[in-house]
């Protein structure tokens, strides 16, 4: 399978290559290179943090047979599909640095995996088609604000850097990418209140054309949904997408200390 049929436009600018590694913050921790493809990350990356461990999945058997052969003495080059990836198993309880040139048809399935893992994920360096990263962050101006792009702002702080052009890129995409780094935050969250919290955004944006609260009043009394907008400063006619993440967290924690979702 070629990398276009895999989704995959491998970098070829060395320049924008180097601006992506200059991204990367200093520190100890480990980094992980997602899809390295021919190394074109990989290399400068090594050259600029000697020392700091390197791991790069690839999905891509001929690939990854390649990097390895050409690859910086103490990269670790590993063959398989980043979205089985379980960090924990890779560096335990350490926090790592996460970059990458992401494939354009899973960029939704890595945030989600991304999401999942943000207790292990210090910062990060991503590139992605520029319309996805655009719904992605918040402030972008195609930024339709989905119950993704919130859970990314509440676990993350993502600011967007330079935009990359197609002929950048092996084969070239129709489209342009858009290189944006990351920080985690500290909401707070352990494992259950975040995976609550993803399928109460689930919920708050159902449906696009109707409210906030029309959406949430199968899970919640539309006394108490009233109430508790009203204490967050919400509109009756909000709609979702017009919040910022934390007033829908703020709402989500009162909801749950109110009563919790009917059964």
């Amino acid at each position: 399978m070629t990398p276009a049929r895999m989704g995959q436009h491998h970098l070829a600018n060395a320049g924008v290559a180097e601006k992506i590694v200059g991204l990367i913050p200093e520190g100890n921790e480990p980094i992980l290179e997602i899809g390295p493809g021919g190394g074109v990350l990989t290399r400068p990356i090594a050259e600029r943090f000697p020392g700091r461990r390197l791991v790069a999945v690839e999905k891509d058997r001929r690939l990854a047979a390649a990097l390895r052969r050409h690859a910086p003495a103490g990269v670790e080059i590993l063959e398989g599909d980043i979205l089985r990836v379980r960090l924990a198993d890779l560096f335990g309880g350490t926090s790592i640095c996460l970059v990458g040139n992401i494939p354009y048809h899973i960029s939704g399935r890595i945030v989600d995996w991304l999401a999942r893992q943000c207790r292990l994920v210090h910062a990060g360096v991503l590139m992605t088609q520029r319309e996805f990263a655009r719904k992605l962050l918040p402030g972008e101006a195609d930024s339709h604000g989905g119950a993704r792009s919130i859970l990314f702002d509440t676990l993350f702080a993502a600011r967007p850097r330079f935009d990359v052009r197609p002929g950048s890129f092996r084969p070239p995409p129709r489209v342009a990418s858009t290189v944006f780094s990351f920080s985690r935050r500290e909401p707070g969250l352990d494992e259950a209140t975040l995976a609550a919290f993803g399928d109460f955004l689930s919920a708050c944006f159902r449906s696009r054309r109707k409210t906030l609260l029309n959406n949430l009043k199968t899970r919640y009394a539309e006394e108490t949904l009233r109430r508790e907008c009203s204490a967050a400063g919400i509109p009756v006619s909000a709609r979702a997408e017009s919040l910022p993440a934390p007033t829908l967290l703020r709402l989500h924690r009162n909801l749950t200390a109110e009563r919790g979702p009917r059964a």
